[in-house]
C-alpha cells in the first residue's frame, strides 16, 4: 500500500490529523511508518539492542516499540546580535549533529497495536470515533502500519 493509498484511506474513514485536518501529509505518514516507535518489534529483535539484564525483564510473547535516546549531540550557545537601537540582542543557537548508531540507546515499550500471531499483520477494523480517543488504528490487509497515542508524540 502506497502513500497516496494510505492517504486516500485515513481521509476516506474520516480519521483527522492530530490537528484535526482531514488530510494527512505524506511526508507525515512517511515517518510514522518508517519509525520504529511505530512498527511492532518482536522480543529477539528487541533482545539484540538491549542489554541481556533488560531483556530478561521483558516478556517473549509481547510486541515492543522502541523510543530511542542519544541519537544526536546538540550543542547550545549564546549569540549577540545588534537589535538596531545601538543595544544587543541575544538568543540561543542550537547544532545538531548525530552520534553514530551503535552510541545510540533503545528504550523498548510495550507497542499497543494488536499484531495477529499467525499472520504478523494489524487486523483491519479501524475503532469507530467514539471508540478512538487519542488511540487510533489505521490498517489494510498489508498490516504496513499501526499507530498508538498519535497525540502524545
Amino acid at each position: 500500500m502506497g502513500l497516496n493509498a494510505i492517504q486516500g484511506r485515513l481521509y476516506a474513514e474520516g480519521i483527522p490529523t492530530r490537528m484535526g485536518k482531514p488530510v494527512w501529509d505524506q511526508h507525515m505518514i512517511r515517518r510514522i511508518i518508517t519509525s520504529d516507535m511505530y512498527r511492532p518489534h518482536s522480543f529477539d529483535e528487541v533482545s539484540e539492542l538491549i542489554a541481556p539484564e533488560v531483556a530478561a525483564r521483558l516478556d517473549q510473547d509481547t510486541a515492543y516499540g522502541i523510543q530511542w535516546y542519544n541519537r544526536q549531540r546538540v550543542t547550545v550557545r549564546t549569540v549577540s546580535e545588534p537589535n538596531g537601537d545601538e543595544g544587543r540582542r541575544y538568543r540561543k543557537k542550537r547544532t545538531f549533529r548525530w552520534r553514530p548508531k551503535e552510541d545510540w540507546i533503545a528504550i523498548p515499550f510495550l507497542h499497543a497495536c494488536p499484531v495477529s500471531s499467525s499472520t504478523g499483520r494489524v487486523p483491519s477494523r479501524v475503532a469507530p470515533k467514539h471508540e478512538r480517543g487519542n488511540t487510533w488504528r489505521a490498517s489494510g490487509s498489508s498490516g504496513v502500519w499501526c499507530v498508538a497515542d498519535a497525540a502524545g508524540r
